[in-house]
């Protein structure tokens, strides 16, 4: 490490003979020297602090031992190392006995060099209690020889690493593979939401070991490098092949980077193979995607594939969260199963007769929840019992499905002392426990609530909310509606009200939130005022959260985003199982590229009113957005089927075709809006749009025309800007699109559009500024949502129009890859990389156009020369043929 160190210092290019003549006769030394300057030259600037300056290059004093600690020592009086159980990069690790708690423990102690580096592990860890995370107990000080010596005490693991595991055996049996997945899963969970980072996740620091009646546990263990989420710690680390591309980049590791590992570990205990490189090479250059695992073993379900890749993706914002991945878990599968088929096909021969007993046998656990308190002060003594009774009286009107719910009564509890989980398992069989805290802070109530599953020490839902003197009546519903949402219960219908004094402002706020065009501006004030007049109820806040959302779509102001955050949470202390709040809480997680959130959101909001068309057009867009068309389809079909007569489900529909290039279904969906709401200017603009694009520009511009008399919307001039600009009238376009961001000033469609007609008229260096504006509000729009591979594509474009043409290709590349199969990012690259002369790249990103989207390009105005190469021809007359 010093040689290392000493050739760093030196320029590159002398390197390598001052590493020869000091290696000079040991070319072993030389190779491993070698490969540590390497290394550190190929990661540049990725360490913000190189590996080797971690490290104590200085040599001991003489005398001193670096055996701190020996087997047959006594430390602090209390432990007694057994033996040195093994050495990682940084720390010692021993097996020791601890007389005071007359149990064998691990004892783990810094490597010289590395004493600073316990700190943010003690930090994290103590703050962790789960079954599936190594238990740290506390941190002592031993006096040693070299002086006073810091070392953890945790739990001893006795057990094999997973590494060690698959390096044996390959892939995991599917069983047992489910287990150890659901368990990493968890426990990763739980450290993400005590607001923990592990930085470092791979096998060889995950541990199978066994519980007592000898089920599987499988322990994340070695939080070296862990740290709070929400600190920026200088340290940034990890194992290679486990990390996420975004570190690559030098960007800060966070819950998404212990995902992207969870995954390759995912990937290992399925297929046994390292099937797939690293997420970058050394160049940092994208390498493919991995292969799917169901391709590499045949055998394996493809349940496998839509858990792990999601976790693969190289976008941090689009990798599902740790507790996303455990839901979809919990879902229990059923795997293809001779066995399975076999009992079916017996069951179905012997007859209805023994369906009883069998559906008895199958049916799943009792629940039977024990709601414990804590004592509150005397002041809330009388409120907590009241909220507690209040909480087991709504949940005892609840139901499940194919389960039956039962409530350990309060004085049962009470009669027998029972104050913690362990009691209510031990005395009552109770299979979760639900605690309850009230106390005082600045003059407000705060509640918090945890549930636990007492068959896996798993905390389903925890949650702390503030209410002030007018809301605390909605304590009890807001904790019922937590738990029915974490048990996929069923409550009476009681959230889903709204007194008298607050209808009339919350109803004019749906007026405006709903209107052709949407008028959130308005709609703001009314849901605030309908909230301060019934601050009990969900409702109002609900609507906020749409409104707040709406607003920051059209504006891209941040502060919109965040008031939309803190009115929702509001609104979930007051009705977390309310309707409109689920779909309002998913709605919030579309805008952040939580699809997997969302998708529970509406999911739960079926569960509660499996007629919810709303829900149905929500889970459809989010099936979208997840490459998931044949899922969006059924939903939206399944959204008409409910109310014909609704135009937003035709609305939506049509969007979802037009998006995929389907031209004509989209014309359809878009007629129908019209006839469903003739008043409503949002469908003229809709079918106007597409008519343009399949070149039906006069009668486009009817339309668009007759829409304009019901309502002067900027969409509507857009489009109608751009059917003009199609007939080469782009002085008249111009007219339309100006007056589009008068109304509209943030909308960078018109801006661009502004710059392109601008252009076409030989006005190239007015042009600049217009482009200018609308790249500034697309990258708003791309930092609010780094998941939309249209905003991304758009940036592109433009920036190669102000000529930052290197950057644009990047951009472009990165929208390709990503999104691969979206029109906009299709026909953006298109543009520009005709722009660019460069023929070749255009007709590559042609392959996978649509028909309809191929007949969009050839009447485009800034396309006409490749719509002539035989090339673009021949794709075209491919795309037909392959179509029909």
């Amino acid at each position: 490490m010093t040689l290392a160190w000493e050739a760093l210092r030196k320029p590159a290019t002398e390197r390598e003979e001052f590493l020869q003549g000091e290696c000079k006769g040991q070319p072993e030394l030389f190779a491993e020297v070698s490969d540590v300057v390497e290394w550190e030259e190929r990661m540049g600037d990725f360490l913000r602090q190189p590996l080797i300056t971690l490290v104590n290059l200085e040599e001991p004093e003489p005398g001193i031992n670096d055996e701190l600690f020996r087997a047959g020592q006594e430390i602090s009086g209390r432990f007694v190392i057994l033996r040195e159980v093994g050495q990682g990069g940084m720390a010692v690790v021993y097996e020791a006995f601890d007389r005071k708690r007359n149990q064998r423990i691990a004892i783990k102690r810094a490597k010289r060099g590395f004493g600073r580096l316990l700190s943010p592990e003690l930090e994290g860890a103590l703050k962790i209690r789960h079954p599936n995370i190594c238990l740290v107990n506390d941190t002592h000080t031993a006096k040693t020889d070299s002086g006073e010596v810091d070392f953890l005490t945790m739990e001893f693991l006795d057990g094999e690493t997973l590494s060690a595991r698959i390096a044996r055996e390959g892939s995991l049996p599917q069983e047992e593979a489910l287990t150890v997945a659901r368990q990493l899963c968890a426990g990763l969970a739980a450290a993400h939401e005590a607001g923990i980072v592990h930085r470092d996740l791979k096998p060889s620091n995950v541990i199978l070991t066994r519980y007592e009646d000898g089920r599987t546990r499988a322990v994340i263990t070695d939080f070296g490098l862990a740290t709070e989420a929400s600190l920026d710690s200088g340290l940034v680390g990890g194992t290679p092949r486990y990390m996420a591309p975004e570190l690559w980049h030098d960007e800060k590791p966070g819950k998404a980077s212990d995902v992207y590992a969870l995954g390759v570990i995912l990937y290992e205990i399925v297929t046994g193979a390292r099937s797939f490189q690293t997420s970058q090479s050394w160049d940092g250059k994208p390498m493919p995607p991995p292969e799917r695992p169901s391709s590499v073993d045949e055998d394996l379900p493809t349940f496998w594939d839509k858990v792990i890749l999601p976790c693969l993706g190289r976008i941090p914002n689009r990798r599902p969260e740790a507790g996303e991945i455990l839901a979809i878990f919990d879902r229990k599968p059923l795997w293809k199963s001779p066995v399975l088929v076999a009992a079916a096909i017996a069951l179905i021969s012997i007859g209805i007769v023994l369906w009883p007993y069998m559906a008895a046998f199958f049916k799943p656990a009792d629940i039977r929840l024990a709601v414990l308190s804590a004592p509150a002060s005397p002041d809330l003594a009388a409120l907590e019992k009241g909220a507690t009774t209040d909480v087991v009286e709504r949940l005892a009107h609840s139901a499940k499905p194919g389960a039956t719910i039962a409530l350990i009564p309060l004085e049962d509890l009470q009669r027998q002392q029972v104050s913690t989980p362990a009691a209510a398992k031990s005395v009552f069989d109770a299979t979760h426990v639900l605690q309850v805290r009230l106390s005082r802070q600045n003059g407000d109530l705060l509640v918090e609530h945890t549930l636990f599953d007492l068959s896996t020490g798993a905390r389903l839902d925890h949650s702390t909310a503030r209410y002030g003197a007018a809301a605390a009546g909605a304590i009890p519903a807001a904790i019922a509606g937590a738990v029915s949402n974490a048990l996929h219960l069923r409550l009476s219908d009681r959230n889903e009200t709204i007194s008298p004094e607050a209808t009339a402002a919350y109803d004019r706020g749906l007026y405006f939130l709903n209107s052709e065009p949407s008028d959130p501006k308005r709609a703001i004030p009314e849901f605030n005022k309908a909230a301060e007049l019934d601050p009990k109820s969900p409702l109002p806040l609900a609507g906020l959260v749409d409104a707040l959302l709406a607003q920051f779509e059209a504006t891209k102001n941040s502060e919109a985003l965040q008031l939309a955050r803190t009115a929702l949470v509001q609104a979930q202390a007051r009705g977390p199982a309310s309707i409109k709040v689920l779909l309002a809480s998913g709605d919030f997680h579309v805008s952040q590229g939580k699809y997997g959130l969302a998708q529970q959101d509406y999911e739960r909001a079926l569960e509660l009113q499996p007629r919810n068309v709303e829900a149905f057009l929500q889970l459809a867009h989010v099936f979208d957005i997840q490459e998931m068309p044949d899922r969006a389809i059924d939903y939206y079909r399944k959204a008409i089927a409910l109310d014909p007569a609704y135009y937003q489900s035709y609305a939506s529909f049509g969007a979802f075709y037009y998006g995929r290039g389907r031209y004509q279904q989209a014309e359809e969906q878009f007629r129908k809006q019209v006839q469903q709401s003739p008043g409503g200017s949002d469908g003229y603009s809709n079918l106007g749009g597409i008519l343009s694009a399949e070149g039906k520009y006069a009668e486009c511009a009817k339309v668009l025309e007759a829409g304009l008399k019901i309502s002067e919307t900027p969409r509507m001039l857009n489009n109608l800007g751009a059917a003009l600009a199609s007939l080469h009238r782009d002085s008249e376009a111009l007219q339309r699109y100006r007056r589009a961001v008068t109304l509209d000033p943030g909308n960078y469609k018109s801006w661009l559009n502004i710059g392109d007609s601008l252009r076409r008229l030989g006005r190239v260096d007015e042009a600049k500024e217009p482009y200018r504006k609308a790249l500034d509000l697309v990258r708003a729009d791309m930092r609010a949502n780094p998941d939309r591979g249209q905003s991304r594509a758009f940036v592109a474009y433009l920036e190669m129009r102000l000529g930052e043409v290197s950057r644009a290709s990047e951009d472009m590349a990165e929208a390709l890859q990503s999104w691969p199969n979206d029109n906009q990012v299709i026909f953006s690259a298109v543009q520009m990389y005709e722009a660019l002369a460069q023929r070749e790249n255009a007709l590559n990103v042609l392959q996978n156009a649509t028909p309809g989207l191929l007949q969009q390009i050839a009447r485009h105005p800034d396309l006409a020369e490749i719509s002539r190469d035989p090339r673009f021809i021949k794709i075209v007359s491919e795309k037909q043929k392959g179509d029909s």
